[in-house]
């Protein structure tokens, strides 16, 4: 099947704009399953949204409902996925995450894994799924191109071994928050 992309919009990451912009921006962190959340955070010109899958009953389904909610507005939807690991990593931005902020980084080391599971080869590991991201097989190519650029990934400083070893994590290519 040929791409389609006259007709759908290119994934882009609103939220990256915006920082690159140096504007200053807004959001709020959603804990409930109702997508009705991110449904009004997108009527009110809020910049983003986190959707927390570290603390609390939320999962993929939940996330899922909260980007259909986000869908064509100017929200960029963050998930705060449980662990740094591969399969939340590329689960969150196979669903169309536009951020993942990973809990409990605690070394330059854990980052750069984290960041091979979020880029695609060359820069990554990233496996090719035909999810919501890539709007079921329709998108391929331009979101494989555009993903790397677009995706952000942002590690939580929150253990005292992550403070300790800070410099380590900040020279990581490609950290950018």
């Amino acid at each position: 099947m040929r791409e389609k992309d006259a007709t759908m919009r290119p994934f882009t990451n609103p939220l990256r704009r915006k920082l690159k912009a140096g504007a200053e921006t807004f959001g709020l962190w959603a804990t409930m399953e109702s997508a009705t959340v991110t449904e009004v955070a997108a009527e009110l010109g809020i910049d983003w949204v986190c959707v927390d899958m570290e603390h609390g009953s939320l999962g993929f389904r939940d996330v899922v409902d909260h980007l259909r909610a986000a869908r064509g507005s100017d929200l960029a939807v963050i998930v705060r996925v449980p662990t740094a690991s591969v399969d939340t990593i590329k689960r969150a931005l196979d669903l169309g995450a536009h951020c993942v902020l990973l809990p409990l980084i605690r070394s330059g080391a854990e980052l750069e894994e984290a960041f091979l599971h979020a880029r695609y080869p060359t820069a990554g590991k990233r496996g090719l799924g035909h999810e919501r991201a890539l709007r079921w097989g329709l998108a391929i190519e331009s979101y494989v191109a555009a993903a790397d650029a677009e995706t952000m990934v942002i590690p939580v400083i929150e253990t005292k071994e992550a403070s300790a070893g800070i410099a380590d994590i900040l020279a990581v290519p490609g950290l950018e928050a």
